[in-house]
């Protein structure tokens, strides 16, 4: 079976789109009317209340977002195919980030759904030790996440220059695509303020990603990839311009036979 890179890569850009809108959504609609107060939501000891009082609502807003940056590798290595040409060395580069920068992510939602219920299970007889696990938990939640958001950013940023720099991207989507990379490279200083700029920016990047992707993936399909209607059209268009083609060729040959009758009667 033959790998369309392209086709896989523009699933992944709707997927991700897809996935930052519905953790914008929980962080700036549903948390507020849940009653969380989202600019506490990294203190330890906050945190530690909503896990026990409102759980349910924290797995909803972390571990699909954080499982779902599984995606951004059909993405990274469609871009990595495009821009190896023109520059292969950024390419790979761009490419081990976007790697790293999933498996940060993912360790990330794994530290949360393993360390939760161990800390729930403490706080009823032994809060002071739910609290320092939940410190312990949350720094290395906090590590994860800020190394998997600074590499995201820097994975944009090098894809974004190199295709503006070679053209191998339209300019548009890949000078738009530095927006989102530096946001991204900057939320490691004020991750709560940047975050929901940092989200709908690469909301719409993401997007332009999965357009340039899935055009690519048309292209290089051809026909087939075009609706039956268009191919029958195609096709009849075909038919005709043979027809013609057959007509006046045969045409041309009988005025050539006549021409040649007329000089043997001569």
């Amino acid at each position: 079976m033959n790998l369309d890179v392209n086709k896989l890569g523009a699933l992944g850009g709707v997927i991700m789109a897809t996935l930052f809108a519905y953790i914008t959504f929980m962080f700036l609609v549903v948390a507020p009317i849940a009653g969380v107060d989202v600019s506490q939501i990294n203190d330890p000891t906050y945190n530690l209340q909503l896990s026990l009082h409102k759980g349910a609502l924290s797995d909803l807003i972390y571990v699909p977002g954080f499982f779902g940056f599984l995606f951004v590798i059909p993405i990274a290595f469609a871009l990595h195919r495009r821009l190896a040409a023109t520059a292969p060395g950024w390419s790979q580069f761009a490419y081990a980030l976007a790697i790293i920068s999933t498996a940060m992510n993912v360790l990330e939602a794994t530290n949360v759904i393993v360390s939760q219920p161990v800390i729930a299970s403490y706080a009823a007889d032994r809060p002071d030790a739910a609290v320092a696990a939940q410190i312990a938990a949350f720094g290395y939640s906090d590590g994860y996440h800020a190394v998997g958001y600074v590499l995201l950013g820097t994975w944009m940023l090098i894809v974004s220059g190199s295709g503006l720099a070679s053209r191998a991207f339209p300019r548009v989507v890949a000078a738009y695509g530095l927006l989102p990379g530096a946001l991204g490279v900057a939320s490691l200083l004020a991750l709560d303020e940047l975050r929901p700029l940092v989200f709908l920016t690469a909301i719409v990047w993401f997007v332009m990603i999965a357009i340039v992707l899935w055009r690519a993936h048309a292209v290089a399909a051809g026909p087939a990839a075009l609706p039956s209607d268009v191919n029958a059209a195609i096709g009849h268009n075909h038919s005709e311009e043979g027809f013609a083609t057959n007509n006046s060729t045969g045409g041309a040959q009988v005025a050539h036979n006549r021409s040649e009758e007329r000089l043997s009667d001569r």
